[in-house]
């Protein structure tokens, strides 16, 4: 805001000062941001669990400041599904195409997705941005959820990793319905065409 500083802190706007910005001020904040037991990030981590439409809602509302940013999200939950990935590519074969095919794709989903979505529901008055920030949190929760995935399949045998990812395809698909249906709960009398 420009205002002449009297300490560490703004008078005005209350930012701290700070000149430039180092990768260990980085690391530092984003491990702060995930260790705020009351913060942002654990509620949209428990949110995004059990109410993704929802909070997605809340978010598109105007309520944000309880939330982390659907794209900070997004890329945080890619970040540590790339950390999970890279610490289990040595034991598994082929972790490295199946990394780079996920992410990639995951990246792209959330702006395509919402375009169908938006089609469909339109009558709810949702935007395209709406909709993208729903696509951008389910996106970054499929990523967490994948990265938890990644672990547990590490630790299994073949079978059982088989098993695991089935029941987290069917949970996932389910999730996902909850979420759209959250979302646009309320704001939909009749989907179906008048005959």
């Amino acid at each position: 805001c420009e205002a002449a500083l009297t300490g560490p802190f703004c008078s005005s706007c209350g930012q701290r000062h700070q000149h430039r910005l180092s990768l260990r001020d980085w690391l530092t904040q984003a491990v702060e941001v995930f260790l705020e037991l009351d913060g942002p990030a654990l509620r949209t981590l428990r949110d995004m669990s059990l109410r993704p439409g929802l909070l997605a809602s809340e978010y598109v509302d105007g309520r944000r400041v309880r939330y982390v940013n659907p794209m900070r999200y997004a890329l945080l939950s890619c970040g540590a599904f790339l950390a999970v990935l890279a610490m289990t590519s040595a034991l598994v074969p082929g972790a490295d195409t199946v990394k780079t095919g996920v992410q990639i794709g995951n990246l792209i989903a959330a702006p395509l997705l919402a375009i169908p979505v938006l089609l469909l529901f339109a009558p709810s008055g949702r935007s395209y941005a709406d909709q993208l920030v729903l696509q951008l949190y389910l996106r970054g929760h499929t990523l967490a959820l994948l990265a938890l995935f990644s672990l547990g399949a590490w630790a299994l045998s073949v079978e059982g990793a088989r098993a695991l990812l089935i029941t987290l395809v069917v949970v996932l698909l389910g999730w996902q319905t909850l979420a759209i249906w959250q979302f646009h709960r309320g704001r939909i009398r009749n989907l179906a065409p008048r005959v």
